[in-house]
């Protein structure tokens, strides 16, 4: 800036113009909201991510269960009551559940 007022000056002089005719320098701040302009894709993929993280998968809005990024050792697993009374004999029609339940019992008793 002090460059352009000295040749402007220079100039000014050369051509014989007198001080009271002289061009004179005004400097003004503009604002045009560029600034402001120039937030607008940072904030909207800010917000898109922030959305994301409480909708997606791995958010806190994963079926009211909490979850979260560190959420990945919770566990969905219920408590039931131990006095449930159910025996092989009153499932019906399922041998080879049965077969397979019985074998497994089995090798897990004799391995």
């Amino acid at each position: 800036m002090d460059t352009f007022e000295r040749n402007l000056e220079t100039i000014q002089w050369e051509l014989g113009i007198e001080p009271p005719n002289q061009a004179a320098v005004v400097y003004t701040t503009k604002r045009d909201g560029t600034f402001l302009r120039s937030l607008v894709p940072t904030l909207l993929l800010i917000g898109i991510f922030l959305y994301a993280m409480r909708r997606g998968p791995m958010g806190a809005g994963c079926g009211g269960r909490g979850g979260g990024l560190f959420g990945i050792g919770e566990t969905i697993a219920k408590i039931i009551k131990d006095d449930i009374e159910v025996w092989f004999a009153d499932v019906a029609g399922c041998e080879e559940a049965k077969l397979e339940i019985m074998e497994f019992v089995n090798f897990l008793k004799n391995p």
